[in-house]
Protein backbone atom coordinates (compact mmCIF):
# COMPACT_ATOMS: atom_id res chain seq x y z
CA UNK A 1 0.00 0.00 0.00
CA UNK A 2 2.70 2.46 0.76
CA UNK A 3 3.74 2.37 -2.62
CA UNK A 4 0.27 3.41 -4.48
CA UNK A 5 1.44 6.55 -5.56
CA UNK A 6 -2.30 7.84 -5.23
CA UNK A 7 -2.54 7.37 -2.00
CA UNK A 8 0.69 9.61 -1.58
CA UNK A 9 -1.12 12.39 -4.04
CA UNK A 10 -4.07 12.14 -1.77
CA UNK A 11 -2.09 12.69 1.41
CA UNK A 12 -0.42 15.67 -0.27
CA UNK A 13 -3.60 17.32 -1.54
CA UNK A 14 -5.20 16.22 2.75
CA UNK A 15 -1.82 17.98 3.88
CA UNK A 16 -2.93 21.04 1.38
CA UNK A 17 -5.89 21.25 2.93
CA UNK A 18 -4.75 20.63 6.63
CA UNK A 19 -2.98 24.16 6.25
CA UNK A 20 -5.60 25.64 5.11
CA UNK A 21 -7.61 24.85 7.70
CA UNK A 22 -4.72 25.85 10.34
CA UNK A 23 -4.80 29.29 8.68
CA UNK A 24 -8.34 29.48 8.82
CA UNK A 25 -8.57 28.26 12.68
CA UNK A 26 -5.23 30.88 13.65
CA UNK A 27 -6.43 33.86 12.48
CA UNK A 28 -9.97 33.67 11.64
CA UNK A 29 -9.64 34.60 7.65
CA UNK A 30 -12.02 32.48 5.40
CA UNK A 31 -11.04 32.74 1.97
CA UNK A 32 -14.90 33.20 1.61
CA UNK A 33 -15.09 36.16 3.10
CA UNK A 34 -11.86 37.36 3.74
CA UNK A 35 -9.82 36.63 0.49
CA UNK A 36 -7.63 39.34 1.08
CA UNK A 37 -6.42 38.84 4.07
CA UNK A 38 -6.61 34.96 4.02
CA UNK A 39 -4.46 35.25 0.97
CA UNK A 40 -1.63 37.16 2.48
CA UNK A 41 -1.43 35.01 5.34
CA UNK A 42 -1.34 31.60 3.00
CA UNK A 43 1.40 33.73 0.51
CA UNK A 44 3.48 34.42 3.98
CA UNK A 45 3.64 30.85 5.06
CA UNK A 46 7.14 29.34 3.88
CA UNK A 47 6.04 25.56 3.82
CA UNK A 48 8.32 24.90 6.92
CA UNK A 49 6.09 22.70 8.89
CA UNK A 50 5.56 20.59 5.43
CA UNK A 51 6.64 17.38 7.29
CA UNK A 52 4.51 18.09 9.37
CA UNK A 53 1.17 18.59 7.45
CA UNK A 54 2.15 15.62 5.23
CA UNK A 55 2.56 12.92 8.18
CA UNK A 56 -0.85 13.84 9.62
CA UNK A 57 -2.60 14.08 6.38
CA UNK A 58 -0.64 10.71 5.16
CA UNK A 59 -1.45 9.03 9.08
CA UNK A 60 -5.21 10.11 8.90
CA UNK A 61 -5.33 8.33 5.01
CA UNK A 62 -3.79 5.22 6.18
CA UNK A 63 -6.22 4.99 9.50
CA UNK A 64 -9.29 5.59 7.18
CA UNK A 65 -7.94 2.97 4.63
CA UNK A 66 -7.13 0.09 6.51
CA UNK A 67 -10.37 0.75 9.18
CA UNK A 68 -8.18 1.33 11.94
CA UNK A 69 -8.90 3.83 14.89
CA UNK A 70 -6.80 7.00 14.89
CA UNK A 71 -5.31 6.72 18.74
CA UNK A 72 -6.09 9.72 20.87
CA UNK A 73 -2.00 10.02 21.60
CA UNK A 74 -0.91 10.27 17.77
CA UNK A 75 -1.19 13.47 17.24
CA UNK A 76 1.15 14.11 20.09
CA UNK A 77 3.35 11.83 18.72
CA UNK A 78 3.17 14.22 15.45
CA UNK A 79 4.20 16.85 17.08
CA UNK A 80 7.42 15.91 16.94
CA UNK A 81 8.02 16.41 13.67
CA UNK A 82 7.42 19.97 13.79
CA UNK A 83 10.85 20.83 14.19
CA UNK A 84 12.15 18.88 11.65
CA UNK A 85 12.24 19.39 7.76
CA UNK A 86 12.85 16.63 5.08
CA UNK A 87 16.46 17.10 5.03
CA UNK A 88 16.73 15.98 8.92
CA UNK A 89 16.46 12.66 10.48
CA UNK A 90 15.05 11.97 13.90
CA UNK A 91 16.13 9.30 16.38
CA UNK A 92 13.04 7.69 17.64
CA UNK A 93 12.24 4.22 18.54
CA UNK A 94 8.33 5.21 18.49
CA UNK A 95 6.60 2.36 16.12
CA UNK A 96 4.13 5.52 14.26
CA UNK A 97 7.35 7.48 13.90
CA UNK A 98 9.33 5.15 12.14
CA UNK A 99 6.11 3.57 10.27
CA UNK A 100 4.97 7.04 8.89
CA UNK A 101 8.85 8.03 8.19
CA UNK A 102 9.03 4.86 5.95
CA UNK A 103 5.57 5.16 4.29
CA UNK A 104 5.40 8.20 3.75
CA UNK A 105 9.39 8.84 2.49
CA UNK A 106 9.05 12.64 3.28
CA UNK A 107 11.83 12.40 6.55
CA UNK A 108 14.01 9.73 7.92
CA UNK A 109 13.69 8.06 11.31
CA UNK A 110 16.51 6.28 12.99
CA UNK A 111 15.85 3.76 15.63
CA UNK A 112 17.94 4.53 18.51
CA UNK A 113 19.74 1.09 18.14
CA UNK A 114 20.65 2.42 14.48
CA UNK A 115 21.47 5.36 15.82
CA UNK A 116 24.27 4.03 18.28
CA UNK A 117 25.67 1.38 14.99
CA UNK A 118 25.90 4.49 13.11
CA UNK A 119 28.12 6.47 15.61
CA UNK A 120 30.35 3.50 16.02
CA UNK A 121 31.16 3.01 12.31
CA UNK A 122 32.10 6.64 11.92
Amino acid sequence: MFEDKLLHAQAQVNSEILVREHIIDMTGFSPANEYEQYIKVAMAYDRSLKVYFYAEAFHRLLSTVKGEPYGKNDIADHFHLLYISGSTAIVSDDGLLTSLAEGSRIYVCKTAAEFRKMINEA
